[in-house]
Formats: structure tokens, sequence, C-alpha cells
């Protein structure tokens, strides 16, 4: 006679530890600067919490997750997820998550080429906490309102924001958050011919970082300074922001150097040597949804003396990245396959797919092909 088995009392403290454990292992990698162990450990972590219906007690790392999916590039699954922690942020009252996913939300908007202002900087986000107090909240809220000024054309404005990241003497107003926008800093410094006023925080931030910086920040700061550094060095340090294959982990901050190093080979008059950086930069953009450095490099493309496609407009470009899973869904793939490979759930992908047909002029999958051009 078979008997039932009766759960061990020790396995809840099981899925207890190995809950910490993934959650430990994910904030390491974090600050460690390993954002795509970050996203895979906290995405198990996450799961495990849903499961026991206790997603809550994980509020404080969903910020961490949010920046991570936006460094790696996984744009569609950060909106799912920033979506989610709004939502919870909103319920619990957690006023200072709240805040950091709202100016995530704004970061990723701008990095999208779809801010047509610095907006946030007037939303009441930036009253709800003590900034002085959440360092992080306050780094995130000043980056997107940097990106969101960048996105806009307003340079100046930009350097502002960027520039508050970092205290006058150059130590971060965040010892973590800060140092990764460095060349963002150093970006619109150039841009403005403000240069000098970057180089004493560039110095401060490799002091502070020592001699062995994260792969990350060692790729960053040789981008930053190949903007603002001495000229004579700068393609040694463009070159050197590119020679590490790990730098393919953040793919929005590879495309910005090759798109940097391009257009300063073009004012040389290097165009040969631009062409295909500005091929890869400009792909990178377009597979990432950021449309408007997407078109910036396509121009740069073009003046270097190469075809590029028809000026047309494209329906596609007005949507968003996750709705981009359209293109997926024109290749014949079903929800479920087209969630695997965007780590969505099949009905998120249903609901996008139905909110996307207006916007594309049909009513049916079968016209998706079409309308996208795939076969």
């Amino acid at each position: 006679m078979s008997r039932t088995r009766r759960p061990s009392l020790l396995e809840p403290l099981t899925g207890i530890a190995e809950l910490i454990r993934l959650q430990t292992l994910g904030a390491v990698a974090w600050w460690a600067d390993e954002s795509d162990l970050c996203v895979d450990t906290f995405r198990q972590a996450f799961a495990m919490l849903r499961s026991y219906g206790a997603i809550g007690t994980g509020a404080i790392a969903l910020s961490a997750m949010g920046s991570a999916l936006i460094d790696v590039g996984r744009w569609a699954e950060a909106d799912e997820l920033l979506e989610e922690a709004a939502t919870l942020a909103a319920v619990q009252k957690l006023k200072h998550i709240e805040v950091d996913i709202k100016a995530l939300r704004a970061t990723l908007q701008a990095l999208r080429g779809r801010s047509t202002d610095a907006g946030i900087l007037t939303d009441p986000a930036w009253t709800v906490v003590n900034l002085e107090e959440n360092t992080a909240t306050h780094a995130r809220l000043l980056r997107a309102a940097g990106t969101a000024a960048a996105a806009a054309g307003d340079y100046d404005g930009a350097l502002r924001h960027f520039r508050q990241l970092f205290h006058q003497d150059g130590t971060p107003l965040h010892y973590f958050l800060s140092h990764g926008s460095i060349a963002d800093l150093a970006a619109v410094a150039q841009w403005t011919g403000r240069q000098e006023e970057v180089e004493p925080v560039i110095a401060a931030v490799r002091k502070a970082l020592g001699p062995r910086p994260t792969t990350r920040m060692t790729l960053l700061l040789h981008h930053a300074t190949a903007l603002v550094g001495d000229p004579t060095q700068a393609e040694h340090h463009f070159r050197l922001a590119l020679v590490n294959p790990a730098g393919d982990q953040s793919p929005l901050a590879r495309a910005q150097a090759r798109l940097h190093y391009a257009q300063w080979l073009r004012r040389r008059r290097r165009s040969l040597d631009a062409r295909p950086l500005l091929a890869s930069a400009m792909e990178a953009f377009s597979q990432l949804g950021a449309a408007a450095l997407a078109d910036e490099a396509r121009a740069e493309l073009r003046a270097s003396g190469v075809a590029t496609p028809s000026d047309r407009p494209d329906p596609l470009s007005e949507l968003t990245v996750q709705q981009q899973i359209v293109r997926l869904a024109a290749q014949g793939l079903g929800n479920k396959e087209i969630g695997e490979k965007l780590k969505l759930s099949p009905r998120t992908i249903g609901s996008h797919l139905y909110q996307v047909y207006p916007k594309l002029g049909v009513s049916s999958r079968h016209q998706l092909r079409d309308v996208v051009g795939v076969l």
C-alpha cells in the first residue's frame, strides 16, 4: 500500500534560503556592474516571489533590475517590469521607489527619442521624497532630466543636469549611480564646447575607482576621456573604449561610443574608417528602438558617402519597442513563441498586437507581412 508523500517541514526553509541567495547574488551583481547576471538572477528571484504572492518584499530590488534591463538593451522587458513596479509602489505607498520608476521610465522614453522636453523637471516627483536623504533617487532623476534634455537638443540643460550628479570637487552625488553617466556628461560637454569643465570630474572618478575599476566603468572612462581629454590621445581612448568584447553587454553605451568615434573620424576627413562604425551603431540603435540616435547615425553614414534606405516614413518607427514584436508576428511566430524570445507573457504579446493593428492600418495578423515587408 503506497503512502501519500508528506511535504518536509524543511522545504519552505529551503525555498527561502534559495530566495535569499538569489537576491543577494543579484544585488552583488548590480554593484559589480554585471548587468546580465543581475538581470538573470533577479528574474529568478522575482519568479519565486510571485509564486509566493510576496513580490512586494522584493520591491527594493525593482529599481536596480529596471536599470539593468535598460543597460543590457532588454527594453521591452523593462517596460513590463517598470509597469508592475509602478503599480506595486503605488499600492504599498513606497514613495521613493515610485519616483525611481518614474525616472527610469522617463529615461527610457528619452532614449527612444520620444521626449520633446525635459518635463520631468516640473514633475511633482522632485518634491515627493527628500532628495538629500535619497541620493540614489536624486541621481536617477538627474539622469532622466539630462537624457530628456539631450534628446530635445537642449545640450546646455543636459550638461547642467548631468553635472549635478557630481559635487563641485568631482565627488559623486551617489557613489555608484553617478559614475555610470560620466560618458553622457562628457558628450554634452563636447556638444557645448565646455570640455574643460568636465575634465576634473573624469579625473576625480578615475581616482575614486582606483586601479581596477569594473570593465563597464573602464570602457566608459575611456569613452569620456576621448571626448573631452587631450585631443592627441582621443583616438587611443576611443579604441580602448571599443576593444573589449565585454562591452557588447551594454549595447547602448557601445553604440554611442562607436557613433562618437565615427563622428571624430569624419571631422578629420576619414570617412572610410568611420563607415563601418556608423553602420554598426545605426543597426544597434535600430534594434534597441533608439529612433533618434539611429537617425543621427544614418545621417552621418549618408554624409560619409554611403547610400542609406529611403527616408520614406516607416509606420513601425512610431511604435514602442514592445510593439516591435509585430516583426516577429509577421514572420509567423505565435504569441507563445514571441513571448519566449522576448521574455514576455503571451497575454502581453496579444495585448500589444491588438494595440498595434490600428497604427499599421491592418485588421488581422496575416496582413502584417505586407506592412513589415518580411516576405
